[in-house]
């Protein structure tokens, strides 16, 4: 993961695999789908988006528990916002949303804020993109949580040059300077 979150995503890709091939000799479906749902973040990044679905599909299948199943939602649902599947995307984001919430899960449910964000956001529902990502950029703040601070900045630059782009520098500005 932190290798996909630093654009390293064919190390990202490498390593899990490798990961992959150990969780399915053990058959630990837990370690399955964590693993593919990595995979599919990663393939997200990499704008391979088949095979980002792919492996969120994987991680949906093979996720044992409520957990595994809202974390490789999520990456499932990035994955078909960013394929041009908003409304399935949006969709499976919504609804772990909450489980997110009432753990006080605040890591994962700052990068699901943040894809619900761009999911909105891809699907020109601004008004919902950036009350998402404001939101999701709170939390970020609060917990330390720099590099989706950079990632909702980002986002929140790219929507306001289609709306107010006097805001737009000021977002990636900011995006920039927590990300270098």
């Amino acid at each position: 993961r932190a290798c996909a979150c630093l654009g390293r995503w064919d190390e990202a890709v490498e390593g899990a695999q490798k990961a992959l091939s150990v969780a399915e000799e053990f058959s630990d479906n837990s370690l399955i789908s964590f693993v593919a749902w990595n995979l599919s973040i990663a393939y997200t990044w990499k704008s391979d988006l088949a095979r980002a679905i792919e492996y969120g599909e994987l991680a949906v299948r093979k996720a044992p528990t409520h957990a595994d199943k809202a974390w490789a939602q999520r990456s499932l649902g990035w994955a078909l916002c960013r394929a041009g599947k908003h409304k399935k995307g949006i969709e499976l984001l919504v609804n772990v949303l909450p489980s997110f919430s009432a753990a006080h899960l605040l890591s994962s449910e700052t990068d699901l804020l943040c894809f619900l964000g761009e999911g909105y956001c891809l699907a020109a529902d601004d008004y919902n993109a950036k009350k998402t990502l404001e939101k999701g950029l709170e939390i970020a703040s609060r917990c330390g949580a720099r590099y989706y601070i950079g990632f909702a900045n980002r986002l929140l630059g790219e929507m306001s040059l289609r709306n107010e782009p006097f805001r737009a520098t000021t977002h990636f500005q900011r995006s920039i300077a927590i990300l270098e």
